[in-house]
């Protein structure tokens, strides 16, 4: 992926030109060849397959048997007594037609979406800027992005200008991310961590940009996610696990007392074929034939009351699995809190800490930890002003930024990351060697901000730097700030 590599390598690697583009006769040949930037489907089930799918149910095939077992018995005891049969042969047939109907109406709305949804790209071919349908982009086009549009293919960047992405369909992250061509990114970073790159399916809140498509259809990233949810097995919901329990539980135990009530029918010398015929009479009865179109009859209320809240059940059972959550997972940042990091309290040497901290801050940041550093600092008076040489992001692989500016190495991250890198301590006597006692002081410091629910943050640096070498760092001491909860999140978190 081109996230880690360098956009002239990335423009050699897809055999285009970052001016001209593609020709639209090399655009052609390589649409026929890798196929139309578009997400596979699995093959659409007919009207016949959907209708018998509905009879996969043991108690809806035991009501079955017992229809054809009783309208058997009742031809060969010659009493014409057929309605039963029919009534329960009219609530299966009743059960699965209603399951049809829900399923064919629920794709007919999935499908009026997507033509609503279909989107375009703009292009660079020949040349010539032009807008094409988002399916006939392919890998090596030059794509132009900016405010408003929905990203056609996973781009390689290569400018930007305060280019701003939605990836929360991705990442989860519910505030925008601010994209930098500019940056090559660590191997095997997160898709989050990668600023030089933006994904099919994203938006775009702010800014513009353009990049070299690296992967269209189901090679993009949310291509790949459609690829391993086309392959899950179908699960069932706990409500349909419960009612095969019940069936296959009822209809064993039928089965034994009908067997029982024949063999000692026979005994007592009773005719063999009158005592099937109460045996057979006795499992019909013992079959609850209301339950599966009372439960059809629920869930499908529950699908009405879903589709007045704009939500679209495909399948009925389904409906049913919401009410069954036992644990809800959420996201926590700018979801649950307002986004707006606060300092509220600090160990080690005050004037460094912040002074490097501060310094070990992005140009322009908009990351609401370094805006929270950089707010205390100036509550604090202290000057954080540098001329930056070389910046290395924080990235979830290595847990700490670097920064190189013309007069001294700064680095910032996780705590236990931080440490590691440090021999020295700063402090109000100087700058001494940082035993093995100041470690665990610093460490203790660490877990009990950590059980507080702070966010912590180390600092470290070393002067007179000439390169990133992070070796032999000075430990500076830890920053510990917080994110309030929204106020409206204890409300909704009741209501819920």
């Amino acid at each position: 992926m081109a996230y880690y590599e360098s956009i002239e390598h990335t423009e050699k690697q897809q055999k285009t030109n970052r001016t001209k583009g593609l020709t639209p006769k090399e655009a052609k040949r390589r649409l026929s060849t890798n196929g139309l930037n578009r997400l596979v489907e699995k093959n659409k089930k007919g009207i016949v397959v959907l209708f018998f799918e509905q009879f996969n149910d043991f108690l809806i095939l035991i009501l079955i048997a017992a229809a054809c077992i009783s309208f058997f018995t009742s031809i060969m005891d010659n009493d014409g007594d057929i309605i039963e049969p029919i009534i329960i042969m009219a609530i299966v047939v009743f059960n699965a037609v209603l399951g049809v109907i829900q399923e064919h109406r629920a794709e007919k709305s999935l499908e009026a979406l997507k033509k609503m949804s279909s989107p375009t790209a703009t292009v660079v071919r020949k040349g010539k800027v032009m807008e094409i349908p988002a399916e006939e982009v392919c890998c090596g086009d030059i794509v132009h992005i900016s405010t408003g549009d929905v990203v056609a293919a996973d781009l390689r960047l290569f400018e930007t200008i305060d280019l701003e992405i939605d990836e929360s369909a991705l990442t989860g992250e519910s505030v925008p991310i601010l994209k930098d061509a500019g940056v090559v990114v660590e191997k095997l970073s997160p898709i989050a961590d990668r600023i030089n790159c933006v994904y099919s399916g994203t938006f775009v809140t702010s800014g513009k940009g353009k990049g070299i498509v690296v992967a269209t259809g189901m090679n993009t990233e949310v291509g790949k996610i459609a690829g391993m949810l086309s392959s899950q097995e179908e699960v069932r919901t706990p409500l349909q696990n419960k009612l095969e329990q019940v069936g296959k539980a009822l209809g064993i135990c039928a089965l034994m007392i009908c067997a029982l009530v024949f063999v000692i029918g026979v005994l007592r010398r009773f005719a063999p074929f009158d005592m099937f015929v109460t045996s057979i009479s006795l499992a019909v009865a013992a079959i609850p034939e209301g339950l599966p179109a009372i439960v059809t009859v629920m869930l499908s209320i529950g699908v009405q009351k879903m589709a007045k809240s704009g939500a679209i059940v495909r399948n009925l059972p389904a409906v049913e699995t919401l009410g069954s959550a036992d644990v809800i997972c959420t996201d926590k940042t700018g979801t649950l809190t307002e986004n707006k990091m606060k300092v509220c309290k600090f160990f080690g040497h005050e004037e460094s800490v912040f002074k490097y901290g501060g310094i070990c801050c992005g140009e322009n940041t908009k990351n609401p930890t370094e805006l929270a550093i950089l707010s205390a600092c100036d509550e604090r008076n202290i000057t954080y002003a540098h001329t930056a040489i070389a910046e290395h992001p924080f990235s979830s692989a290595t847990k700490h930024m670097r920064l190189l500016t013309d007069k001294e190495l700064t680095v910032k991250g996780a705590p236990e990351i931080v440490l590691k890198l440090c021999d020295k301590i700063k402090t109000k006597d100087g700058i001494l060697p940082l035993t093995e006692y100041k470690q665990r002081e610093i460490l203790a410091a660490n877990k009990s901000f950590a059980g507080e629910a702070f966010r912590v943050i180390a600092v470290a640096y070393k002067p007179n730097a000439q390169t990133i070498d992070e070796n032999g760092l000075i430990f500076c001491g830890l920053i510990a700030m917080s994110d309030p909860p929204r106020k409206e999140v204890f409300e909704a978190v009741k209501l819920c």
